[in-house]
């Protein structure tokens, strides 16, 4: 039976971040430069993507958002492997969303919830708070973290070794508590947007899918 190397937390403490002031340089624990992206950056981001692409805009960028996300996974590998002494698609389940929510955190992505209740039918149900986008827009009534949803799909689909897709279920942005994601193959994801549309709540979403065919 494989053991981790060690049980201390990879982002834990004050020296995840070191920040070079002379150089203008801050990097992490593995030594990744680390940039801090303003509120500002992010708005402007999404308004210049719709106004060169339009509707188009938030296929663009749940698609940054999965090239991104595969990216940080890999990453992720990289880091966490020597660390704990084991690969990434070798530790426990429990173990490596563990440090999925704690690099979210790190990161500034959000807090992170990851529910793996419904894992044996292939299904994963992620729970954001305070993700980069629902906060920063005008209420709408629309799922806005299309961004979150790509790289939710890209870290995912990188630890799966095959292609996952991720739909949002439930906004911020539409007055609720939190955002949460559904995360599975892509043709059993097919009807949400429609069941969306027809004001089916998250739990009777997340409910339709499970019970689509694998």
């Amino acid at each position: 039976m494989l053991e981790l190397k060690t049980s201390a937390s990879y982002f834990g403490g004050r020296d995840y971040v070191k920040t070079d002031v002379r150089r203008g340089v801050a990097r992490n624990r593995g030594g990744t430069r680390i940039l801090t992206l303003t509120s500002d950056f992010l708005i402007g981001l999404r308004n210049a993507l719709v106004f060169e692409c339009g509707k188009a805009a938030d296929v663009v960028m749940k698609s940054a958002g999965k090239r991104w996300g595969k990216s940080f996974a890999t990453r992720l590998g990289k880091e966490l492997g020597p660390y704990y002494g084991m690969a990434l698609e070798d530790m426990p389940l429990a173990v490596f969303t563990g440090c999925l929510v704690e690099s979210f955190n790190a990161h500034g992505l959000g807090k992170l919830t990851v529910d793996v209740s419904l894992y044996d039918k292939g299904v994963l149900v992620c729970t954001v708070e305070n993700p980069m986008y629902a906060g920063l827009q005008d209420s709408s009534g629309q799922p806005s973290d299309t961004l979150m949803a790509g790289i939710l799909a890209g870290v995912f689909s990188q630890l799966a070794g095959r292609e996952l897709d991720c739909v949002q279920t439930q906004c911020q942005n539409c007055g609720a508590p939190d955002s949460r994601f559904v995360i599975s193959l892509e043709d059993r994801l097919a009807l949400v947007e429609k069941w969306r549309n027809e004001g089916r709540s998250h739990a009777e979403l997340v409910a339709g899918i499970a019970q689509t065919r694998a």
